[in-house]
């Protein structure tokens, strides 16, 4: 990709990379081989459907192919920039063993730069379900939250995002500079997701401006905190204090956000003398150290305490810090700073290092060498040895558990410690890369879907009694909640509290539960079952509105030590939001009893695969095509696996999806039915999200 010359650029702030012509992105995209078990798809955070954009492209198909990509990603123009690529899907691109694999990254910035300027007309905005009226609260604008807003707002949920800065972007904004990320790009992706329906709230700091208990008042049911790693990491040696010793997040947001670059026309200044320190050797201190170059230092060092080859930053990053004149001074680290009589940094005093065992990171350690320390003059010192979670928010809610260094823990669905409020991105793994926020921001709307919307936890399918009872339940530690029990297990009770959202108890937090009585017509009823050709089913009206129904395949359970057949459905059940509409239906039946006295799992995996593959077999024979279940599909006793294909019934196609889970001595069947291809698409991810929540040894009880 074409530059601009080191000599000019390093006197502005204009984007330094140029991108492609459509000439050349063409050509390029003609060298993807276009597999069909594509490893680059595996290797995205995000999962974006690379083969399928870089098609597009080789066809000139350019609009077709930024829609592609953002079915998975809101900030297509963002990643193609800083995404880093080189470590994960051009890593493992084919086209990598022999040859130099596909450039995917300047292929997605060239299709998001073709989009850029046009208005985002109806066709061009996300495709989103019907709202759903349910409020989430997003907490901070950094790539994980904006990936998450627009991943629920496509969903149907009112999604507002609370930001504490007055720009929205979070560290695409105040951190990365503008000849690396042009900020006119991050306000068109914002542009995008708020298209979809998305608020966003500037100035607004949660825990300050108002609690998450206050917005819970204000009848927000879900919350994403995606606060970023906002507090600066520093030395801890004598002279820190001194002025002229910059944290890059100050250095930074002075220069990018406040655009000190600009300075007098906009109020932030910024002072840097004629040499600059920088301490560090990731992203973050490249960009500190050419922004110090574009401000008007005539000397920029990097000061770092390993070699080249165990820096942090990006390959790019080093090579363009290089041909614009930085200086790097390796195996160093400061010892301290000294100042003149004004209290400003005059020189630091810097010792040499030798690498020696590797440490936990894996890289070798930095062993000082006794007696090498040295001096070196500067004006200015900029420390970017990382950062860590900004205490602000989590300081306000005592009860969200944090680890030992200050990161919010979450499940693996990104849920805290406190039910209905998720998180993800940098305040819990740390600060990491803006795709790996991204793709936390992604699972966690998934989960957040998920709770919010289906009435099955812990182990229990719940159609809703018929009764005009409500309970309170009291938890051991004081406080109580008193709604509709919908779903309850040994393990785990779920409430619909008063307000309408569901929330979920495991049974050491339940101290007592006591009945209370209710108006009886608050009680929802079970959807009536209508006539099919198979066992029962219950009628079904998708969000998506295509699915009318799921019709079961009438399996039989089969005792393996008696070859008894017997049918064995233990039923069908609708599966409601919390506005009580049906979402969607799900038969479960199960196939085979497989007795574990006396075999070992070897014996029963080949006889599970034996057993199913005849059942498939004969299925085929009929009305069936769908592919065979197995040993690849199959992975290991405890499941589970998947088949997909079509039945068809009255001459209409039905898409279907199964999937086979063993619990127990029981293998059970989940069945998934749509009218047709594009409905089943669509509202396939939604069913699955769902049901994996469910334990299915506890359906059996």
């Amino acid at each position: 990709m074409n530059t601009q010359d080191p000599k000019i650029r390093i006197r502005n702030f204009e984007e330094v990379a140029l991108g492609l012509t459509a000439e050349e992105a063409v050509k390029e995209a003609r060298r993807c081989l276009n597999c069909k078990k594509a490893a680059c798809v595996a290797g995205c955070p995000v999962e974006i459907d690379i083969p399928a954009f870089i098609q597009y492209v080789a066809k000139s198909e350019f609009e077709k192919a930024l829609a592609k990509i953002r079915e998975k990603n809101f900030l297509p123009a963002v990643c193609g920039r800083v995404c880093p690529q080189e470590d994960q899907c051009e890593k493992v691109c084919v086209l990598n063993k022999k040859h130099m694999p596909v450039s995917i990254g300047d292929l997605e910035r060239f299709v998001a730069d073709q989009g850029a300027g046009r208005p985002e007309t109806v066709d061009r905005r996300p495709k989103t379900a019907g709202k759903n009226g349910t409020k989430v609260a997003v907490i901070g604008s950094g790539p994980s939250g904006i990936t998450c807003a627009g991943e629920l707002a496509k969903m149907g949920y009112d999604v507002t995002i609370f930001e504490s800065l007055h720009k929205p972007g979070g560290v695409l904004t105040y951190g990365i500079p503008e000849f690396r990320l042009p900020k006119k790009i991050v306000g068109m992706d914002i542009d995008f997701v708020r298209s979809a329906g998305v608020k966003i709230e500037p100035n607004f700091l949660v825990g300050k401006t108002r609690t998450i208990d206050d917005l819970r008042s204000d009848g927000f049911k879900a919350f994403f905190i995606g606060i970023g790693a906002g507090l600066p990491y520093f030395l801890g040696i004598d002279g820190e204090i001194l002025n002229g010793i910059y944290s890059a997040n100050e250095f930074l947001t002075r220069t990018n956000l406040m655009k000190s670059y600009l300075f007098p026309g906009y109020d932030t200044p910024i002072r840097v003398g004629k040499t600059v320190g920088v301490i560090g050797a990731g992203n973050v201190a490249m960009d500190s150290a050419r922004c110090a170059l574009r401000l008007g230092a005539e000397t920029v060092y990097i000061i770092y305490r390993r070699t080249e080859k165990e820096m942090p930053a990006r390959f790019d990053e080093i090579h363009r810090a290089k041909e614009e004149g930085i200086k790097f001074e390796l195996l160093t680290h400061a010892v301290k700073f000294t100042g003149d009589e004004k209290g400003w940094i005059k020189e630091a005093v810097l010792m040499r290092n030798e690498l020696g065992s590797p440490d936990v990171s894996g890289r070798r350690r930095p062993v000082p060498i006794r007696g090498s320390e040295f001096t070196m003059k500067l004006d200015t010192v900029v420390c970017a040895i990382g950062q860590g979670p900004n205490p602000l928010l989590p300081r306000t809610i005592p009860e969200l558990k944090l680890n030992e260094d200050g990161n919010i823990v979450v499940d693996k669905t990104h849920m805290t410690s406190i039910k209905g409020v998720f998180a993800g991105g940098d305040i819990v793994t740390g600060a990491a890369t803006v795709i790996s926020a991204m793709g936390a921001g992604r699972k966690a709307a998934a989960a957040i879907d998920a709770w919010l919307k289906v009435c099955v936890v812990c182990g229990l399918i719940a159609l809703f009694s018929q009764t005009a009872n409500a309970e309170t339940i009291y938890l051991k530690s004081g406080e109580k909640v008193t709604g509709k029990i919908v779903a309850r297990s040994a393990r785990s009770t779920m409430i619909q509290d008063e307000s309408g959202a569901y929330q979920s108890y495991s049974a050491d937090e339940i101290r007592e539960i006591k009945k209370v009585d209710v108006p009886a017509e608050a009680v929802p009823q079970a959807v009536p079952a209508v006539n099919t050709s198979g066992p029962e089913s219950y009628l079904l009206e998708s969000p998506g509105g295509k699915i009318k129904m799921a019709l079961p395949i009438p399996w039989e359970k089969v005792d393996v030590s008696k070859e008894k057949r017997e049918p064995d459905n233990i039923g069908t059940f609708v599966i409601r939001d919390k506005e009580l509409k049906p979402v969607f239906v799900l038969n479960i039946y199960g196939i085979y009893n497989l007795e574990y006295e006396g075999k070992n799992t070897t014996e029963l995996k080949k006889v599970f695969l034996q057993k199913l593959s005849t059942a498939l077999k004969e299925k085929e024979e009929k009305d069936i095509n769908r592919k065979r279940v197995s040993e690849e599909y199959f992975e290991m006793l405890g499941g589970p696996c998947v088949a997909v294909g079509y039945t068809k019934s009255d001459g209409k196609a039905k898409f279907i999806k199964e999937t086979y889970c063993i619990k127990g001595a029981m293998l059970y069947h989940f069945i998934f039915m749509a009218v047709d291809k594009e409905a089943f698409d669509r509202e396939w991810p939604v069913v699955e999200r769902s049901f994996k929540t469910i334990e299915i040894q506890d359906v059996a009880k």
